[in-house]
């Protein structure tokens, strides 16, 4: 491939992300009352991973402060997981308390969250009836977060991002069991990806929950035995 042939591969590919993630980009609402000390954000990073059935969307909000604790640059994340096929954001991950994954299944083809706090912890919005709208708005820098983009965030001296680089890498991570911090990736113990597994197939939960009965039965008659014996 031609050095022009690389840079159009790149240009379109850029393209076709920014494209998705405006498409895409999750509203974000807060209360009335709540709007001046919230306020909107200025900037969104946004990166995209595509596997074969799904699509990953990242999006980090930037806000120049925080109001409660007090403090430079506040950064909230959001990833959307989309169903290639059908178009549909099937779950959504978000920052529910101090870089806490909070995950809400969804089957929408769009994310809506409320940020109601000055810390600016987000929840799945049940209505927005009443509600200021704060993203999107006009005005504010939409900018890919690449990883030479991402390491100049991590390096900032006042208050610099602290997600995981894991995640920046393979958002889908972040849906995996045990991940329950954006900051902190822990792998996932088999208790962990069992109940994952049962989660997503009914089939299987099925055969894990006949098996569990009958290793209990097992475990009952053995006893029986034993203490006939004694």
């Amino acid at each position: 491939m031609s050095q022009a042939e690389t840079s159009n591969y790149y240009y379109e590919l850029f393209r076709k992300y920014r494209s998705l993630a405006n498409r895409y980009r999750p509203r974000l609402f807060t209360s009335k009352i709540m709007k001046s000390v919230v306020g909107e954000p200025i900037t969104v990073y946004y990166r995209v991973e595509e596997k074969k059935d799904k699509l990953y969307i990242l999006y980090v909000f930037v806000w120049p402060d925080q109001a409660l604790p007090y403090h430079k640059m506040d950064y909230e994340p959001v990833l959307l997981e989309v169903d290639r096929k059908t178009g549909l954001i099937t779950r959504v991950a978000y920052d529910k308390l101090h870089y806490t994954i909070g995950k809400t299944e969804l089957n929408k083809r769009k994310a809506t969250l409320c940020v109601d706090t000055p810390w600016r912890s987000m929840t799945p919005c049940t209505s927005t009836n009443g509600r200021t709208l704060i993203f999107p708005r006009p005005g504010y820098n939409f900018l890919p977060l690449t990883l030479r983009r991402y390491e100049s965030l991590t390096r900032r001296t006042v208050n610099p991002l602290k997600i995981n680089r894991r995640i920046v890498e393979d958002p889908a991570i972040v849906f995996q069991p045990g991940t329950v911090n954006w900051e902190t990736i822990r792998e996932p113990t088999p208790d962990d990806i069992l109940h994952d597994l049962e989660q997503n197939y009914p089939l299987l939960r099925r055969i894990v929950n006949f098996l569990r009965r009958i290793g209990v039965r097992i475990g009952v008659v053995r006893r029986e035995k034993r203490l006939v014996q004694q």
